[in-house]
């Protein structure tokens, strides 16, 4: 359902801009397209995770949120050690997340143009 949403969205726009470029690259700009949308989705996450550690980490959604970021941080807890009892993880999983956003980005507007 997202990449349909997302293939729509990339027609629309490829249409508003006048057609030009190659229509049959649009299902592949709009996988490139859901996949910055889960990189996103994912940066949000561990962002509120962080703050959530900070604020109120005994809350039922403390661990919901950690339940599902959990598995992403894990193998950066691995490799990032603790700088004075602070887990830097979240912060070395969202530069990773930032540069993949910036490489999908790099490839749509390469396919586009």
């Amino acid at each position: 359902g997202a990449f349909l949403i997302k293939l729509v969205q990339y027609t629309l726009l490829w249409l508003v801009a006048g057609g030009q470029g190659a229509l049959g690259l649009l299902p592949l700009v709009s996988l490139v397209g859901l996949a910055q949308l889960v990189v996103s989705a994912l940066s949000a996450l561990v962002l509120v995770l962080a703050v959530l550690s900070w604020i109120n980490p005994g809350s039922p959604m403390y661990s919901l949120v950690a339940r599902l970021g959990q598995p992403f941080l894990r193998p950066f807890q691995r490799l990032v050690p603790l700088i004075g009892g602070v887990d830097l993880s979240p912060i070395a999983l969202l530069l990773v997340l930032q540069l993949l956003g910036m490489v999908f980005a790099r490839l749509q507007m390469s396919w586009m143009y």
